[in-house]
């Protein structure tokens, strides 16, 4: 069996290279350059992605049509600035399976959703057909958990309510934990920036273990 030192060995003696290529992904050499639509110039880059080739705005909305909650990065003339895709465009439609709903053209919501890799904060037009549902019921059908049911301004992925969901069960990681992490990878230098959605977390929580447990114990299915 090898060492630690010995297995350290291979990336110590390469450090320096491995140093060139991590501090060479904080900017990328077509950052300012035409797009490939050749009706925009290269700004925005997504980090959540695995390519991470800057293109406009209006290319970058394109393309994550299906992932609204990968942080745009947008180079502001000194580095790239990390913005929810609201900051650039984006327009969380609900109720119609991301599409924009025919009745209504101009209202739009605040929305802060909480997702894996942080706070997003979103613009939301609601469904506002006859049998379009509540803003709550719409959330749901989107796997957001809302807050609250009225007039809700914060919702919870299914996804970062089921990994906390794990992780708090193998690593013992607190509610209290989770949210820091999610706000310090939202903004790591301005955390107080970010809203503190502890509480509601906490709540929201209870609730979706409520939930599972009724499932595993088949009074949802009648059993």
């Amino acid at each position: 069996l090898q060492t630690m030192s010995t297995q350290l060995a291979q990336f110590t003696e390469k450090i320096h290279d491995i140093a060139r290529r991590i501090l060479a992904s904080e900017g990328h050499p077509l950052v300012g350059k035409t797009c490939s639509c050749r009706k925009g110039v290269r700004t925005t880059r997504c980090k959540d992605c695995t390519s991470h080739v800057p293109s406009c705005d209006t290319c970058f909305l394109r393309d994550h049509a299906a992932n609204p909650f990968h942080f745009a990065e947008k180079w502001n003339g000194r580095y790239f600035e990390r913005l929810s895709q609201s900051g650039i465009g984006r327009i969380l439609h609900l109720g119609h399976e991301g599409k924009p709903c025919p009745s209504n053209t101009t209202v739009t919501l605040h929305l802060d959703v909480v997702h894996i890799n942080g706070v997003h904060g979103c613009k939301a037009m609601y469904c506002e057909c006859t049998k379009g549902g509540k803003h709550w019921e719409q959330l749901l059908d989107a796997e957001l958990f809302p807050a609250t049911l009225a007039k809700p301004a914060t919702a919870f992925s299914f996804g970062a309510i089921k990994l906390f969901d794990l992780i708090s069960t193998i690593s013992k990681t607190s509610a209290m934990d989770f949210v820091t992490t999610l706000r310090r990878l939202t903004n790591n230098a301005f955390t107080d920036d970010v809203p503190d959605f502890y509480k509601s977390f906490r709540r929201i929580m209870r609730i979706w273990r409520t939930i599972q447990m009724n499932k595993r114990a088949g009074v949802y299915h009648g059993v």
